[in-house]
């Protein structure tokens, strides 16, 4: 799908397409498919005044205040017309462990009609009616993702009357895998790299970097850097989990695409692949290191369609490493 002509690398919009990565079966869409998407004029109001064209797709981006009016581009709506079933307690890709509450919709259920969620495809499983928000009920059903290998699995939902199903992937990380490696790795990053859309920041504070719970490292105070840890192989598992730990609660910094590294290849968390070659499918090569993340609970920076907040990435090591 080539770019749309009236949208240039400062425009304004949500970046949650997804697209398909080899390896990744079931997480993506292909570059061009159209995927829960809208375009829409967002007239925004002078600041203090009344806010007009609010994202409906959910509110994963906070509102800006005031400003000119844009066009968005938002591949997150959570229902499409003829599309009733919607997953809504778990961003795609995001990392599970342990035991969680698993939540989707369904729209105008017909008599009789409730919704069932299966881990293979096969065997399903009823989930509990908790709620009837506005022209739609809520089901949840909890999950034990501790009988799941680690690595990217799939939530599928459908409804008893079986005409529609829909499906979601997820990182599950519950360090049960039996696999070790042998070779260390570096985990590079850079804090509070310049960027056109938001407020670049690096800790005012103490601020420790951890793979899979251990740290590996510490950031400077108030300095844009560019990091390189090593991550002994001893640390190392199937599903890596980053995160960072601040000592002041209202801390938190900005950060480019992570990455680890290990014999030679590459890795990144599986949103980021994705948002990185939807970057590049619409506006080049150059375009996927545009923007970043947020971490931490600082305000500002702000979330904007270029900078997502997100506190723990994946990487997902090949087995045979």
């Amino acid at each position: 799908m080539p770019a749309l002509p009236f949208f240039t690398g400062k425009d304004i919009f949500r970046l949650t397409h997804f697209v398909t990565r080899a390896g990744l079966p079931g997480l993506f869409v292909s570059v061009g498919a159209v995927h829960q998407f809208r375009i829409f004029h967002e007239a925004k109001a002078k600041p203090g005044g009344e806010q007009v064209g609010h994202d409906p797709g959910g509110g994963n981006a906070p509102e800006e205040p005031g400003g000119n009016a844009k066009h968005r581009l938002d591949l997150a709506t959570p229902a499409l017309p003829g599309q009733r079933i919607a997953i809504v307690s778990h961003r795609i890709g995001a990392p599970l462990s342990g035991t969680i509450q698993f939540q989707a919709h369904l729209v105008q259920p017909r008599d009789g009609e409730s919704l069932e969620y299966s881990l293979d495809g096969t065997d399903w499983q009823a989930m509990k009616e908790i709620g009837q928000p506005f022209y739609r009920t809520l089901y949840q059903a909890t999950i034990d993702t501790k009988g799941l290998a680690d690595g990217i699995r799939e939530i599928k939902v459908r409804s008893t009357s079986p005409e529609e199903i829909r499906s979601r992937s997820f990182v599950v990380a519950n360090d049960r895998s039996d696999q070790r490696y042998s070779t260390d790795a570096v985990l590079s990053f850079t804090v509070a790299n310049p960027t056109d859309w938001t407020t670049a920041r690096a800790p005012t504070g103490k601020a420790e970097v951890l793979i899979n719970g251990t740290v590996v490292g510490e950031l400077e105070q108030g300095k844009q850097k560019a990091y390189a840890f090593p991550v002994a192989s001893k640390l190392l598992r199937r599903v890596n989990l980053l995160s960072f730990r601040f000592a002041q609660l209202d801390d938190g910094i900005t950060l480019t695409s992570p990455s680890l590294t290990h014999q030679d290849l590459t890795y990144r968390d599986p949103r980021d692949e994705a948002i990185r070659q939807i970057k590049a499918a619409h506006w080049g090569d150059a375009a996927v290191d545009w923007g970043g993340y947020i971490a931490g609970n600082a305000q500002p920076p702000d979330e904007t369609p270029f900078d997502r907040r997100q506190n723990i990435f994946c990487f997902i090591l090949n087995e045979d490493r």
